[in-house]
């Protein structure tokens, strides 16, 4: 029994499942209107039946869910289209370029859409197979019709997904353009793509402007930009104890066999301060470079093959550490430095998070003579140490957050359709 306030017009009729008085109507009026359904128990439950009724129709949770979502896609423009969109990942063997694209599939799937990430390879790490929130499947040349298809840029069967016709839209996803996989990158290039999407602003430049010795048409691109999930991994101790040239320093760097990974650069570099400083300084290496186990120089201790946790923990330990690649698509690995509290130096890839003599020292590629200089000015000077151990820590947090980087990926999505 109600007053009419109108709202209740929406769902309830007089005299068949509601006592429904004019609003003007008195206390008195209202209850002897309800006195008299009383008298007349069959009456009462009839219109007990037909609210019960009533109510199952009308208060239904989800279409009013559904037509509160409608209401505001239509006002504020955001409506979402939930697409069917397959991921391909060359392998998932290590962390790096393999791990951005997981990291991507899984961010879409977050997002609302249905996600399916291949692999090329089978051999897939364990550690990394757990961090998957979306399936993984291996039978990449039998890929079901999807709305979406991205694949980085330096995929051997590239031109096979390229051609998909099962596919409504097509991604190029490019992490990197150095020489290592010159030709796969070049190659993927002179494909047709709907979209390429770049990590960084430097990567959609070259696209759209071939670099020397490259040919390749131009390709227009969209810098999607990234994140750095490993940020709570890596992260050091706020009590992590603060090093000097007196206690003795730890500087660590990457052991890689290819060159353009500056291996020999770092060495030579480590070397010279070894000379001056003797045992004041310590140098570690980590990688998955078995031989230079056997071939490493008696004062470099070696981590071959560590797990994410062993990583963590060894970088968290470390002072400074160098990067001395003669090329980067992202530079995550410093970034993870930064996260664990070193002092970085690294050679001026172009990388965008590194900025000289704010968050860390940036050299010449290649240049010894140059690395050789920025690490004795690391280690001979605390305050500049600190300092930037102090900026590396928040640029690593200020690139932590997911949000901008899935922002971007449903953005170059939505605008394909």
């Amino acid at each position: 029994m109600c007053w009419n306030n109108k709202g209740i017009n929406e769902y309830a009729t007089h005299g068949k499942d509601a006592i429904i008085v004019p609003s003007s109507a008195s206390p008195e009026f209202l209850a002897q209107s309800m006195f008299s359904v009383f008298d007349t128990p069959d009456t009462l439950n009839e219109m007990k039946k037909e609210a019960l009724h009533t109510a199952s129709e009308h208060i239904k949770r989800d279409d009013a869910t559904v037509a509160l979502i409608d209401l505001f896609e239509a006002t504020l423009g955001v409506k979402f289209n939930k697409k069917k969109i397959v991921v391909i990942t060359p392998h998932l063997r290590k962390f790096g370029g393999p791990t951005t694209i997981l990291q991507t599939a899984n961010l879409l799937s977050e997002a609302g859409h249905d996600v399916i990430l291949y692999s090329i390879y089978p051999d897939i790490t364990p550690e990394i197979e757990k961090l998957s929130k979306v399936p993984i499947r291996l039978d990449w040349e039998n890929i079901p019709p999807c709305d979406v298809l991205i694949t980085n840029s330096d995929n051997e069967h590239n031109e096979f997904f390229s051609k998909l016709t099962q596919v409504k839209k097509k991604i190029m996803y490019k992490l990197s353009h150095n020489k290592r996989f010159k030709k796969l990158e070049q190659d993927s290039l002179c494909l047709q793509w709907d979209q390429v999407a770049t990590s960084t602003t430097w990567l959609k430049e070259v696209c759209e402007n071939p670099a020397e010795g490259w040919e390749h048409p131009s390709q227009s691109a969209v810098r999607v930009g990234w994140s750095h999930y490993s940020h709570d991994i890596f992260l050091a101790a706020e009590d992590k104890p603060f090093g000097t040239l007196d206690k003795g320093l730890i500087v660590g760097t990457l052991a890689h066999k290819h060159p353009l990974k500056g291996t020999q650069d770092a060495l030579e570099a480590l070397h010279v301060m070894k000379v001056k400083y003797q045992q004041r300084v310590n140098v570690v290496a980590v990688g998955e470079w078995t031989e230079f186990k056997h071939t490493k120089p008696d004062w470099v201790t070696y981590l071959l093959n560590p797990t994410r946790e062993e990583m963590a923990n060894m970088l968290k330990q470390i002072d400074v550490w160098i990067v001395a690649s003669h090329t980067e698509g992202l530079g995550r690995l410093g970034l993870e430095a930064m996260s664990a509290g070193c002092a970085l130096i690294t050679s001026n890839t172009g990388v965008e998070y590194a900025k000289h003599e704010e968050n860390c020292l940036i050299t010449k590629i290649g240049d010894v003579d140059s690395l050789a200089h920025g690490l004795d000015r690391m280690l001979t000077d605390d305050k500049l140490r600190k300092e930037i151990v102090a900026a590396g820590q928040k640029t690593s947090y200020t690139y932590a957050d997911d949000a901008t980087f899935t922002k971007s990926w449903l953005k170059i999505i939505e605008e394909l359709f």
